[in-house]
């Protein structure tokens, strides 16, 4: 049984919120950042979708080393999913269908996020009251009504995430017997081979 069979029987088997994981990165001291984030589904590729701003940490720590971890627990089955492998960030100017996909899903209220100020500056009553205009290209800040706001296309920091696996660590809690299996991927034959382990 191939591991995506796994992961779509776990999402139809369990209530939602069932799309929240965590993605590990590494920082420029080596030390490991987590944080969750909304699964957006996988395209054909078979790469994991997720979304972020080209302005946030994690980003600035994926340009410097792309490798990354999911771990991805549903409750309802007592399954988990550790994910591993490299990621590819594409932004609009990348014209990646994925890109333009994922902005058109979100909601009205999910895409002003994207022009709000940038991720992890202080609050101040001029970051609280203002956010980026979206056609400013001198990185000012305009205030703008978010009525006003021209949301069609995404803001040139909008980023997708997009995780190739490689290998999948899959662990089965449920009772009277946990179950372990390692998914690996082999480039010379572009297939997936597992082996049962002891949990």
């Amino acid at each position: 049984m191939h591991w995506w069979t796994l992961v779509d029987e776990c999402i139809e088997n369990n209530a939602f919120p069932n799309h929240f994981l965590q993605l590990a990165t590494i920082k420029d001291d080596n030390s490991p950042a987590v944080r969750t984030l909304v699964y957006r589904g996988r395209n054909e590729e078979q790469h994991i979708l997720m979304i972020s701003d080209t302005r946030s940490e994690k980003y600035a720590q994926l340009m410097s080393n792309p490798k990354a971890e999911i771990s991805w627990y549903f409750y309802d089955t007592r399954e988990q999913f550790r994910i591993s492998g490299e990621t590819l960030c594409v932004t609009p100017k990348d014209q990646d269908f994925d890109v333009s996909r994922l902005w058109q899903d979100l909601s009205p209220a999910a895409k002003q996020q994207y022009f709000w100020p940038k991720p992890g500056v202080p609050i101040t009553d001029k970051t609280s009251t203002y956010i980026t205009g979206k056609n400013d290209t001198r990185g000012k800040q305009e205030k703008l009504h978010q009525d006003e706001l021209d949301l069609t296309d995404p803001p040139s920091h909008f980023c997708v995430i997009k995780l190739i696996p490689v290998k999948v660590d899959y662990l089965q809690l449920s009772q009277p017997k946990h179950e372990r299996q390692i998914f690996e991927y082999d480039i010379v034959s572009s297939q997936w081979h597992s082996i049962a382990l002891t949990p």
